[in-house]
């Protein structure tokens, strides 16, 4: 009963800021073993890219959604994911219905704690370049594709529809790379079992 009870207001606190929904894109929790069946290679630009692994985000026992990491290297140290420039990218698919504000605030807030603190006005816009091309709430099952192929910039797809012209530059990619698997991650657990996923997979 108690626990129950605590459940009850832990519920009842989150609907006040949009329910367990807000926490998209905060940390992707990879699980030992988990497996949704990924394409173990994808082509982006002409560049074929290698899985790495899969990460699930999950928050009070519901799925919110999958994440693929792929590079061209396959490499699997986390300087070569983060800094190194080569084809790569990120998939996320949507384990259940995503509000839009809700993802473009986490997004923007993770984004923030992984920004140069010196300040960088460019990649600040770029940013907001990124967070403008999501306008409608994301359903259940639908892919985001952020990918980057150097000297064409980063391209962002649902469900294989490009949403904006392509972000030009290595730093929006490096910033979105670091966000995940950098110090200063957003999702530590998530990160390790990817890298351990990687690890695994190159034996």
């Amino acid at each position: 009963m108690e626990l129950k009870n605590v459940m009850f207001k832990k519920i009842k606190q989150l609907r006040g800021i949009g329910g367990a929904i807000a926490l998209v894109l905060v940390c992707s929790v990879s699980l030992p073993g988990y497996s949704s069946s990924p394409e173990p290679l994808v082509v982006v630009h002409g560049k074929p890219l290698k899985h790495l692994g899969t990460g699930l985000e999950e928050y009070l026992f519901f799925d919110i959604y999958e994440l693929d990491a792929y590079t061209e290297s396959g490499a699997c140290a986390l300087s070569d994911i983060v800094y190194t420039s080569e084809a790569k990218m990120l998939r996320l698919t949507m384990s259940r219905h995503i509000p839009v504000n809700h993802l473009k605030w986490q997004v923007k807030k993770n984004f923030e704690r992984n920004l140069p603190k010196n300040g960088n006005d460019s990649l600040k816009k770029k940013v907001s370049t990124f967070l403008s091309y999501f306008k409608h709430d994301l359903p259940k099952g639908t892919a985001v594709d952020i990918a980057y192929v150097p000297g064409y910039g980063s391209t962002i797809k649902e469900d294989g529809r490009p949403l904006g012209p392509p972000i030009p530059g290595p730093d929006f990619p490096v910033l979105t790379w670091r966000t995940y698997f950098g110090g200063n991650t957003c999702c530590e657990q998530g990160r390790n079992m990817i890298i351990e996923q990687c690890r695994q997979g190159s034996r």
